[in-house]
């Protein structure tokens, strides 16, 4: 869905169907509040019904405080949510119980692209967050949840950091000597765990110092083979991984699929686990694209700078 930015959140340009599709035209704010199946679209009966004015703008009056001047932003974001803000400073909570609603109605439910759930625990097994993996309209988009502590999920991670996904696993397989796979994203590590392995994989995938120090800290140990997604991200996010543990684990190795971008793609064309390609340092560092930079004391001082690999 296209979108313009208003003030940190995405005002909307164009209205999804149902189940993802998507009118390339202006939808006014009084036909998304018909569709009161979406969650924009409760949002804006209970904003109508509050009497706060919203308006083909994005803006309406906050129904939490007296409001004159409207200080509600409100979009439809692209994994099909409900984005409020008021700008006034009124908490979310607070706008969703004045409008007469629960935090869940600003979500669209599993018929509306919810594909996968993945679950964040501690080494203790106590659930801190879950990932939802969505997909409308052909395109794949996550978003956070935490506990509220009643038996239901607020939205983001407020300020938590969830740690490796399946930590309880890994800590399990340091104490009794198992291997661990350390993937890309959380559908690699299922698909890992379907073939009876351990694996995991930090938060939000790839991308600049994505990978930090207590990741490091919780594979110290660790017999560890980090598997590269097939591009340059992937290939300069495996890196940073095999630098920051090579001096605290066991043992780091690093591999590749044979077919396909990741494993998941790998075992789905129906190869085995020893089929992934061995991958050496500075293979590694070549696909990378930091096996061209001049460093005095050469690859070493390639793996003695982590923050250089995940610009």
């Amino acid at each position: 869905m296209a979108t313009t930015q208003l003030d940190g959140l995405s005002r909307p340009v164009e209205k999804p169907a149902a189940h993802g599709g998507r009118r390339d035209r202006w939808v006014s704010t009084k036909e998304l509040a018909a569709d009161g199946g979406s969650p924009i679209g409760r949002v804006l009966q209970a904003l109508e019904a509050n009497d706060c004015e919203p308006g083909d703008s994005g803006m309406a009056r906050c129904p939490a405080h007296d409001d004159h001047n409207p200080s509600l932003s409100f979009a439809e974001g692209d994994d099909g949510r409900a984005l409020i803000k008021c700008h006034a400073g009124c908490e979310t909570e607070e706008v969703v119980e004045a409008l007469g609603l629960e935090m869940r109605d600003l979500f669209p439910s599993e018929q509306a692209g919810v594909v996968d759930t993945y679950v964040y625990q501690d080494e203790s097994g106590a659930v801190i967050a879950r990932k939802v993996r969505t997909v409308r309209a052909g395109k794949k988009s996550f978003y956070w949840e935490r506990p509220d502590g009643n038996g239901g999920w607020l939205p983001g991670l407020g300020g938590v950091d969830p740690g490796l996904y399946r930590a309880d696993e890994v800590r399990g397989a340091i104490e009794t000597g198992r291997p661990i796979w350390v993937v890309e994203g959380e559908k690699d590590v299922e698909s890992l765990r379907q073939q009876g392995e351990v694996a995991t994989c930090n938060p939000d995938g790839a991308g600049p110092h994505k990978w930090r120090p207590e990741y490091t800290e919780a594979l110290s140990g660790a017999e560890v083979t980090v598997v590269a997604d097939r591009d340059e991200p992937g290939y300069r996010h495996a890196l940073a991984i095999v630098t920051a543990l090579e001096d605290v684990t066991k043992s780091v190795s690093v591999c590749e699929a044979l077919e396909g971008k990741d494993v998941s793609d790998h075992l789905s064309a129906g190869l085995e686990l020893n089929e992934l390609v061995p991958l050496s340092t500075i293979e590694l560092e070549e696909r990378a694209g930091v096996g061209a930079v001049a460093f005095p004391e050469g690859a070493d001082a390639v793996r003695k700078a982590p923050d250089e690999l995940d610009m």
